[in-house]
């Protein structure tokens, strides 16, 4: 779960407003934690889960198999952070949800 947090970060010059910085804090078995990786994707897109990847498989071979997809944004291939060796999953986000359904029929 990912609820994301505002902070005041200075002053909108515009409205003279506090400018608000975006926090993700993930809460899971207890724990909660500040994931700063949630901020890499778009707040509106459409994500689907991609499993079963071979160890060859990186976010370019990824990218170049979606693609063809007029609102495809963007991938991320999971890795083990000591490793760097792939978990053999990823995701690919969309800006328009009719993509995720032309791709799973």
């Amino acid at each position: 779960m990912a609820l994301e947090v505002p902070e005041p970060l200075g002053e909108d010059k515009k409205k003279g407003k506090p400018e608000k910085l975006k926090r993700c804090i993930r809460t899971a078995a207890g724990s909660s934690w500040e994931d700063s990786r949630l901020l890499e994707w778009e707040a509106d897109d459409f994500r689907i889960f991609c499993g079963d990847l071979g160890s060859e498989v990186n976010d370019d071979i990824l990218a170049r198999a979606f693609s063809r997809f007029t609102s495809f944004l963007k991938v991320k291939v999971i890795r083990d952070k000591r490793t760097r060796k792939t978990k053999g999953y990823g995701f690919v986000s969309f800006k328009d949800p009719s993509d995720l359904r032309a791709r799973q029929a």
